[in-house]
């Protein structure tokens, strides 16, 4: 079975490859880069669903059969016009720029990714939290009402001990439900004193993404780097 990427073949400049990184799907001009599937129907499935504003220009290509020559000048920077979205920059060496550099990919001791991951997941739990506001609103006056029914119940009707206990048990229920919506609300209430929200969280996550997974480096002696970057 072959490996499939998604390419743009032109015969009068460098093809462009569809990447995956971060969990977004990019243009590239490194078929190093270009995600990889093991079937045209895989391929055809992420382009149709998670590949946006390329208008059809892309199509699955058996990996193998695209001829790449060993070293190219890549540009620094593929973007997805309408997403707003720029391809991390690779591991290779580009001559092309005024001030070529060179920007590696790196793998984070455990604590610092352990970090920014948990700062990824508590903006995605404050979202969650966040956006039900509301109905945890709607609940505490729920609650509220549901309260003063029991309370006058237990004030109209004698109850033996039997009856009593399910009435305080309901009531205490009711009363439990109504505190676990107020305690989220002051808790997004508190966050938000604080400045903290989880767009800032999200922007604060990618802000660690894009200073600690790469590192890009300028040579001082261009053109001996370049002999570096290219190999035997």
């Amino acid at each position: 079975m072959g490996c499939y990427i998604l390419a743009d073949i032109k015969e009068d400049k460098h093809n462009t490859y569809i990447c995956c990184k971060h969990n977004h799907y990019l243009e590239t001009y490194n078929i190093n880069d270009a995600a990889e599937f093991n079937s045209i129907l895989a391929a055809n499935n992420v382009l149709h669903n998670n590949v946006k504003n390329v208008e059809g220009k892309y199509k699955p290509v058996e990996k193998s059969t695209i001829e790449v020559p060993k070293f190219i000048d890549f540009p620094k920077v593929v973007s997805l016009e309408e997403e707003n979205l720029q391809v991390p920059k690779g591991d290779y060496y580009n001559k092309t720029l005024d001030n070529p550099s060179y920007t590696i990919n790196r793998n984070l001791p455990h604590n610092l990714e352990y970090f920014i991951n948990l700062v990824k997941d508590m903006a995605d739990c404050l979202e969650v939290i966040s956006g039900s506001i509301e109905e945890n609103k709607n609940t505490v006056k729920e609650k509220d009402k549901a309260t003063l029914d029991i309370i006058h119940f237990m004030e109209f009707v004698d109850l033996n001990a039997s009856d009593g206990f399910k009435t305080y048990k309901k009531l205490q229920e009711i009363r439990q439900e109504r505190r676990n919506s107020k305690d989220i609300i002051a808790l997004v209430s508190i966050l938000s004193d604080f400045g903290i929200t989880s767009e800032k969280l999200t922007s604060l996550s990618q802000v660690l993404t894009d200073n600690f997974y790469e590192r890009t480096y300028t040579p001082r002696e261009v053109d001996l780097f370049a002999e570096f970057c290219k190999g035997d």
